[in-house]
């Protein structure tokens, strides 16, 4: 077992250590004198019970074991502390702490303490099994949620009449059913709709079905299904509904000059199986951009592709997320263009999801756009909100087009360099926007604004009166001060928040330019009158 202790006086820090050995000689004790290089220990290595003053220099104890709460929820915190005023108790137990001894120790109640946390740490193998437990237990409320949620989504926009018998005949009489759904290329009209009902009742007469109709008039889901025994075996049966998809987009093609590609789920039972056919058939209908004609798409194609396309995309992700955000257009540019290519030659045998790929291009460069204040054409504009809705288009032609097209229009924006007229605004403006990145002054001159930093930093500073990298960090702290008010967030939330990836250079910083920690600062202005 593992025990950290915390105290910046040396003999008090010695003692306790030794009262530990005494306890149970096969501890593993490490001993600090102040919090904060407590915080880095933690950062490579298990502890499973945490000893600690309240009172000490770079960082206040309670204000230590709020973060150890929130970033590791599995430790027992002990206090060990000559003061007991009636507040420090109260904060102690809101930040989980489960023991809080007096100075002069008195060594039987310190014992005492020890066994209740040994056998807290000991139980702890337990208490993970309920957990487990309980999250089953939540993960099944969560299905009665999305159960719910299920059956507003296919009776609530249906355009079939009889809504109520047919709830009930598929929710309640747990009918066996199949999903297709139904993309176009134009909006599915009156005629269509009425020629896609007029084939379903020419053809099975034995089969009953629900038309819901998508939201942006280009989809639909169609349900297919059947109360009682099946009128044929499974396999069979199968093989006759994608006859049928094959004949819906035949006759698209014929009487409305229309596109459609199909996906259609397995055959499956109860509510349960409408849930997994409903999300199969979405899933599969985004296959229509890996194929080049008019297809029924169906589960096994899905698969095939799902086994291979997985761990290549997380990959080609973090390399494009990596490209854009370093600013390497043309770079990301081939990488696209050799994605789509490959779904052009290899059709279902590419290895990438192009639609993750491509919102995720799309997301890091509106970040992009905002952050940087670009100004884009009419066009582009027209461009980057059709791509918010990347899941309307309809073949992989339409999409390579406008994510090239906005890739294009960001890198055009990001070569024109700011005028030297100008800088110390935009320049205002920018750190305003991004405070929270790691920003590289020295990088930020050179690409934005053509000038060295020497240059920036003398005209920044003839303007604000400090330098640049002062007012970063003024910045920053005043609007760590800000979200401070705010109870819901806790400091490490906040640190990340505004730039700081490492909470104790945030304290440090903090404590430099506001004489306080963010804990102390929180406590004060929550007794403001008016404070949060």
């Amino acid at each position: 077992m593992k025990v950290m202790v915390i105290d910046d006086e040396y003999f008090t820090r010695k003692d306790i250590c030794t009262l530990l050995k005494e306890f149970e000689d096969t501890l593993e004790i490490s001993d600090f004198e102040t919090p904060l290089p407590a915080l880095d220990y933690l950062k490579s290595n298990r502890v499973d019970i945490i000893i600690s003053d309240i009172r000490m220099p770079d960082m206040d104890g309670l204000d230590f074991f709020e973060i150890v709460e929130r970033e590791y929820p599995g430790i027992y915190p002990m206090i060990v502390s000559g003061f007991g005023d009636f507040e420090y108790a109260q904060r102690a137990i809101k930040f989980g702490v489960k023991a809080y001894v007096l100075k002069p120790v008195d060594e039987q109640l310190f014992f005492d303490e020890l066994a209740k946390a040994f056998s807290f740490v000991s139980s702890k193998a337990a208490s993970e099994n309920r957990e487990r437990l309980l999250a089953e237990r939540e993960r099944s409320a969560e299905r009665e949620i999305i159960e719910d949620r299920l059956y507003y989504f296919l009776f609530a926009g249906g355009d079939k009449p009889g809504r109520s018998e047919v709830e009930a005949e598929i929710m309640w009489a747990k009918a066996t059913h199949c999903i297709g759904i139904v993309k176009t290329d134009v909006t599915l009209s009156t005629p269509m709709l009425q020629a896609i009902r007029d084939s379903l009742e020419s053809c099975y007469g034995d089969t009953r079905y629900y038309l819901i109709n998508g939201r942006n008039g280009r989809e639909l889901v169609l349900l297919l299904y059947w109360v009682g025994a099946l009128p044929m075996e499974e396999d069979l049966l199968y093989l006759r509904i994608r006859k049928l998809m094959k004949r819906l987009i035949l006759e698209g093609q014929r009487s409305f000059n229309a596109k459609y590609y199909i996906a259609v789920s397995e055959i499956r039972t109860g509510l349960k199986g409408l849930e997994e056919n409903l999300r199969r058939a979405e899933d599969l209908i985004t296959m229509r951009f890996y194929v080049h004609s008019n297809s029924v798409l169906d589960a096994k194609c899905r698969e095939a592709h799902v086994a291979r396309s997985g761990s290549d995309t997380n990959q080609k992700m973090v390399l494009l997320e990596d490209l854009l955000m370093k600013g390497y257009w043309s770079t990301v540019a081939e990488e696209l263009n050799e994605i789509f290519r490959q779904i052009g030659e290899g059709s279902l045998d590419c290895i990438y999801d192009i639609l993750r790929i491509c919102r995720l291009c799309y997301n890091v460069l509106v970040k992009r756009i905002w952050r940087n204040d670009y100004r884009l054409s009419e066009d582009a504009e027209k461009v980057r909100n059709r791509l918010a809705n990347m899941s309307n288009y309809f073949d992989a032609g339409q999409l390579k087009g406008d994510i090239l097209y906005l890739l294009d229009s960001v890198a055009r924006a990001d070569t024109m360099k700011i005028s030297r007229d100008d800088l110390v605004s935009d320049l205002e403006s920018y750190l305003n926007k991004n405070y929270d990145l790691d920003i590289s002054l020295s990088e930020l001159a050179r690409k934005r604004y053509n000038v060295s930093v020497e240059h920036l930093n003398r005209k920044f500073k003839s303007r604000f009166g400090q330098n640049l990298s002062v007012y970063l960090k003024e910045l920053r702290i005043g609007k760590a001060c800000d979200l401070l008010k705010d109870g819901s967030l806790t400091i490490t939330d906040i640190a990340g928040m505004v730039g700081y990836n490492d909470i104790s250079h945030f304290i440090q910083t903090f404590k430099k330019l506001r004489g306080v920690t963010p804990g102390e600062f929180r406590r004060a202005e929550s007794r403001t009158p008016g404070g949060v």
